[in-house]
Formats: structure tokens, sequence, C-alpha cells
């Protein structure tokens, strides 16, 4: 990559451009405004892994030796750019097969311009995701608020937020799973039985979906719920007309109590992981964890593939599929204006509902905020706490 930056910036200086810009490359040149950019690029850009992905085709390069010719350049210059394209190109051939899987090679290497690279490789997957399942939303929300459990020593409750934006459906006859839960513990000596209560007391059916229906779009969507035999559930929209006229918002909201437990006497995980199965432009998750929770303290988090299914619940964290993604996790300062998104204006509403509906004030708990764009499908947004009983620490306060 430095020999064939280093012909093109020959190149360019052959013909006598001295200020790096695209519109002074074409107009030297004569060539394609659009070829000049990719050559600015190569140029400029420091990171020369990056450089690699604004690299022009085997034809770019061809165009831009013939310009270069015509404008004069020394059959040397010319002749060193044309050994560079060819050996780069071998080099393509011989360790990636073909120039995509190289730009994604590079992507991966680069330390410039990757959040970019990453959003534009998202937003393609996307596309693709929604034409192939024949499903898209707009925005996805998941909210867990965690608390001290009102039936068990030791142990959270928490309610469930979940949300879509403009669900539609791009084929005919698609059925599709908006939500799959399943709480699991590592330790047999501490089994428990939970329980769901839904928000709305029109959904408090065991085979029912638990709408939040004054938030949800009307005419509200078929769905019901399906439990599973190994306990998990699993809430499914059912048939739609396709496209706009079948674009719908929703929201779910249900209690599940308990669902976290604590040992005394040993260091315990826990691991929260809202799930992306729909094509989806926005992913939104809030943790919002009473302070004297161990879900109060902080996370380590990143994203993980579902390939691995289930099995995940019982994997090491060191061993998980981890996808390598630009987002963070944030804290924030817990209150009503915190909870705003501008682009779904019903959740902080739908989400404040909740914690009317469980007794807690927003402003005493302890926020952390996801927000990823374009998220990788199937995937999981991983946030994994450890809490030892042994330390100085209390419960949900950090070291």
């Amino acid at each position: 990559m430095c020999e064939i930056r280093a012909s093109v910036s020959s190149v360019l200086t052959a013909v006598g451009v001295t200020e790096i810009r695209p519109q002074r490359i074409a107009d030297a040149l004569e060539i394609d405004l659009n070829l000049a950019r990719k050559l600015t690029g190569v140029v400029q850009t420091s990171d020369r892994f990056a450089a690699g992905r604004d690299l022009p085709g085997l034809s770019g390069m061809k165009i831009l030796g013939r310009a270069a010719s015509s404008m004069g350049v020394s059959d040397d210059i010319v002749g060193r750019l044309e050994r560079a394209t060819t050996a780069y190109h071998e080099l393509t051939r011989v360790y990636a097969g073909d120039r995509a899987s190289l730009d994604s090679m590079l992507g991966h290497l680069a330390t410039s311009g990757t959040e970019r690279n990453d959003l534009a490789v998202r937003r393609q997957s996307f596309r693709s995701n929604s034409s192939i399942f024949g499903v898209q939303t707009r925005i996805q929300t998941d909210t867990m608020i965690v608390m001290p459990s009102m039936v068990m020593g030791d142990a959270a409750d928490v309610a469930l937020v979940r949300g879509f934006s403009d669900f539609q459906r791009l084929a005919n006859g698609r059925n599709w799973i908006i939500s799959r839960s399943n709480l699991v513990t590592r330790d047999p000596n501490r089994a428990f039985e939970s329980h769901r209560e839904a928000l709305d007391p029109e959904s408090r059916d065991e085979h029912k979906v638990p709408l939040l229906t004054e938030f949800c779009d009307l005419p509200l969507p078929c769905c019901r719920r399906v439990v599973l035999p190994s306990g998990a559930v699993q809430d499914v929209l059912t048939g739609a007309e396709v496209g706009l006229r079948g674009r719908t918002t929703l929201f779910t909201s249900e209690v599940v109590r308990p669902a976290f437990i604590w040992p005394d006497q040993q260091r315990h995980d826990y691991r929260v992981a809202p799930r992306c199965h729909t094509p989806a432009e926005i992913m939104l998750v809030d943790v919002l964890a009473h302070p004297e929770t161990p879900l109060a303290a902080e996370p380590d988090f990143f994203i993980t593939s579902e390939i691995d299914g289930s099995d995940s619940n019982y994997m090491s964290s060191d061993d998980l599929m981890r996808l390598p993604v630009c987002e963070s996790l944030e804290q924030r300062e817990a209150s009503a204006d915190a909870l705003m998104f501008p682009d779904f204006p019903r959740y902080a509403d739908a989400v404040l509902r909740a914690t009317e509906f469980v007794g807690l004030d927003i402003n005493e708990l302890v926020m952390r905020r996801l927000v990823v764009r374009y998220p990788p499908m199937p995937s999981m947004m991983f946030l994994h706490w450890v809490y030892d009983p042994s330390s100085s620490t209390k419960l949900g306060q950090t070291p």
C-alpha cells in the first residue's frame, strides 16, 4: 500500500497538483470527480489500511495511468504506478481472493474512519436483510427496570418495556417473532419460579402479548404469545398488510417477579442480553437499576452474534462471538428528560408509565443507555455484571 500511495503522489506532483483536493485533481488530469475523490483519500488518509479502502479498482487505476501519460507525465512515473497497481491486485488475489474481501480485512485493521465504514456496511446489511426477511422497523427499543423483589429475598424484579416504531412487512404472509425471552439461573441450589404480569389489564392472559395499548397505533396489531417447553416465551406478530398500509408502532410491557437472585456466599454474575432479530435502523437499550441491586454497578458491555443461540446463556463471556462495533454504553443521570429520544417521541412516556406501575421514582434510578445504528442481526446487546459478596462493595455500588 505504501508503494501505490507513493506512486499516486508522484503522478499528482508531476501534473502540478500542490493542493490535494478532488476538484484540483479532476481538473489537472481531466478525470471524473468521483475518481479524484478516491485518489484524494488514498493520498491524504494517514492510516494506510483505511486508505486502501479508497483505492480505485483496476479500471480506475488504468484511467489514471492513461490520463497521466496524456498530460506528459514521464514513462518512469507512469510505469511505477502500473507496477504498484499490478502488485497490489496480485496481493488481493493471493491473500483475500477479491476486492470486497480485502476491503473487509482492511476495515478490521484500520484505526481511522472505522465508524463511517462500519455504518456503511451495516446500512447495506439492513437493506439486504429487510429484503431477505421481508420485514423492517425504524426503531426497536428494549428497556429493563430493575428493583428489589417484592416476592423473594435476595432477588430482583424486572419491568420490561419493548417497542417498535414503524414496523412494516415488505412481503406477504410473514408472521414475525418480535421478542423472545427466558430466565436462566446457573445456581442449582436456588431454583425459582417467576411470574409475569402485564401492565395493561386488557393483556393479562398468559397467551396474550402484553401490549401497552395506550401507546400502540390503532387498530392494534394482531399478535400472540407462545410459551415454549423450556419456559421461554416469544411474542409473534401475525398477518397484516404489506408496506405503509400495514405499518405500525407498538409497545409491550410486563413485570417479571422475581427475575434475578444473588447468593450471599459466592461470586455470581448477571447477564442481560436484549436481542436484535428484526432489521432495524436504530436499536435503543436502556437499563434503569435501583441502587440497592447489583445491576446498578458498572457492567462489561459488548455485542455478540446470536449464532451460539441459547447456549450463550451458559458460555463464558470470553468465549462468546464478540462483534467489532463502534458504539459504547453511556451512563446518564436518570430523569424524565434523560429518557427522551427525539426519533421516538412516545418512548419516554411508555417507560415512565412502567416506573409508575412498579412504584419507582425515575430520579432515584441508575441509568445506562446504548444506541446502535443499523445493529447487526441476529445479535445480542450483552451487558455483564459480576457481584462478589465477599468484597467490601455493597449491593449496586461500584468500588
